[in-house]
């Protein structure tokens, strides 16, 4: 139960619960050794995070060597006796634990935030009115968030935004960014809200730079959160904009192996990749790649993130043949670090699967995707936003393989639980419609297909700008049905507005304003107009192959429909016949 090493002492947990517990009777545990031992532990712990802190030691090695010490104090004590010390180790486990979205360790976070909280409304003279108090409410609001509990977080933090802990007008900058006003801006971004989000953290960014200047680290931070707000927003431009200029000044200020400037350079080239500048993205993530491990080792945390990455820029490119050893190298590096069913292995399973589906290996792209859905229900919940979201993607790459009619069913049941779950107009909702109205025109279900795609329109348009890409997506969808359907005239009429507010928002080679010139073309083809749609075809195709490359999805699906327009029309000429049917792909 007792062993005695070179350089350390193991003792069997309940040896050590036994040995923490009071008993008056022994003379080897009356509750005021108890207590002195205790406050003892506390002493020790609390020198250890701060000698952590000022060493900069790598957050997950030191993590792994002494939470479960931290957990094993704070089970072992009465929340009764809890005292301000104890508050600032309770804040260490929410901290860390509040990492682990979605698993237990959330709600332990969250009784740990409770508890701390307790402890300083306890012990800390002016209560809720002390800064500490602020701080605190914003690691409980994180924890909720953590566990799942949005709406319990958001109630919290926008109840408390009067009372001025969270840096309302006349608060102080100190206690504004990185606090409750960064963390209900992350709310809002879950909730799929960021244009409720920009305003918070536009005045984060001008509240640090106008204290602090502009390359002060704080400052980089916040101009780092509010390019990732506008690129959840789809305003990529603005996002990369941000993103390089924060990369630039971090390198300088931070050095260019800092975790933080890491991180940044890790956003720019997810940026890119949404983008669609897939190459700089392959290019920017492989470098990340090669400094996350040589700074923090093979299987840090990050490092599996980076990898991740890079495996979805590949398969972006069109290569998912050289993404799937990415991934798959992610899975057994996790092994031993990672429960399994934790969040991040399974987001790594649920791409892997997609992957697999398009090499062709369904058989092990099925017991993955179904292994991915369990264990995300087990953990999250069968109703999770993330559970409703793997189920629509895999649906999705059902019908990008070329078989509609299997995924009608799966996003049939991710439609009812999104509606049910998230509300009619949720963003998730609206894409997963728009995707099954797909899925139905090309299973030649075209009648059922239109309102869908109307509804997914008319949601589109009430929760974004008319000229917001998610608008103009739902706008293609819409005008497809109706192709598919034979209206054609309104089919055109769609689509030529969606072009036209394409060209005009978004850049004339960004995917949405070459795949409208696409839908287009074929809205032609289906009249008849032959040689212009060939014409408009080959224009998109190559301005396709130019700028997105050769083999990404969009560019492929380009040139299957001019191959199979010129196909059909050699075949209708040959046959000496002018009609002209052309079916989706």
């Amino acid at each position: 139960m007792i062993t005695l090493g070179r350089e350390a002492v193991s003792v069997h947990r309940l040896v050590q619960a036994v040995a923490r517990t009071p008993d008056p009777r022994s003379p080897y545990r009356r509750p005021k050794s108890v207590r002195a031992a205790r406050r003892e532990a506390s002493e020790l712990l609390l020198h250890a995070l701060h000698d952590n802190a000022v060493e900069e030691q790598s957050t997950w090695s030191f993590r792994q060597q002494v939470l479960p010490h931290i957990e094993a104090f704070l089970t072992a004590g009465d929340p009764v006796e809890d005292r301000p010390d104890t508050a600032v180790i309770l804040d260490y486990a929410v901290d860390q634990l509040s990492g682990d979205r979605g698993t237990a360790n959330g709600s332990r976070a969250v009784g740990y935030a409770e508890r701390a909280l307790e402890a300083r409304r306890k012990h800390v003279i002016g209560g809720r009115l002390h800064p500490s108090h602020g701080f605190t409410q914003r690691r409980l609001a994180q924890a909720l968030r953590s566990a799942g509990e949005l709406d319990r977080a958001i109630a919290l933090l926008e109840h408390e935004a009067p009372r001025g802990w969270w840096g309302g007008p006349k608060a102080s900058v100190s206690t504004s960014p990185s606090g409750a006003r960064g963390e209900l801006a992350t709310c809002y971004m879950e909730r799929g809200q960021p244009e409720r989000a920009i305003p918070l953290l536009e005045q984060e960014y001008d509240g640090w730079a106008g204290r602090l200047g502009e390359i002060a680290p704080r400052t980089l931070t916040a101009r780092s959160n509010l390019a990732y707000a506008y690129r959840e927003d789809g305003r990529f431009e603005q996002a990369i904009a941000l993103f390089e200029r924060v990369l630039s000044n971090s390198a300088e200020v931070r050095g260019e192996l800092h975790p933080d400037t890491l991180l940044v350079r890790h956003n720019l080239a997810v940026s890119y990749m949404l983008a669609y500048d897939t190459d700089r993205a392959v290019a920017l993530h492989e470098r990340n790649l090669r400094d996350r491990e040589q700074v923090l080792g093979q299987r840090h945390p990050t490092v599996l993130v980076s990898r991740y990455a890079l495996a979805l820029a590949v398969e972006q490119s069109g290569e998912p043949d050289q993404a799937i050893p990415l991934l798959e190298r992610n899975m057994a590096d996790a092994t031993g670090s990672y429960d399994e069913h934790h969040p991040e292995l399974n987001y790594w399973r649920h791409a892997l699967s997609q992957m697999l589906l398009k090499v062709r290996e369904p058989d092990r792209a099925l017991t993955l995707h179904e292994k991915t859905l369990t264990s995300l229900a087990r953990s999250l919940g069968s109703h999770h936003l993330d559970v409703i979201q793997v189920r629509a993607d895999f649906a999705e790459t059902w019908i990008e393989t070329g078989h509609p009619e299997r995924a009608v069913q799966a996003l049939t049941k991710s439609l009812r639980q999104a509606e049910e779950s998230l509300g009619q107009r949720h963003a998730t909702t609206t894409s997963i419609r728009m995707t099954l109205a797909d899925a139905l025109r090309r299973s030649g279900e075209a009648a059922r297909a239109v309102p869908l795609a109307e509804q997914a329109l008319w949601d589109a348009l009430e929760s974004e700008a008319p000229d917001h890409p998610f608008a103009l997506a739902a706008r293609l969808t819409c005008g497809r049905a109706y192709r598919e359907a034979g209206d054609l005239e309104r089919a055109g009429a769609m689509v030529a507005d969606a072009l036209r507010r394409a060209e005009v928002q978004l850049r004339p080679h960004h995917p949405l304003t070459l795949l409208a010139r696409g839908d287009l073309a074929r809205v032609d083809a289906a009249r008849g107009e032959i040689p212009h749609a060939v014409s408009a075809l080959r224009s998109v195709l190559a301005e396709s192959e130019a700028f997105l490359g050769a083999r990404v999805e969009l560019t492929r699906k380009i040139r299957q429909w001019l191959d199979e327009i010129e196909g059909r029309a050699a075949d209708e000429t040959a046959k000496g016949t002018s009609a002209l049917a052309i079916p989706d792909q």
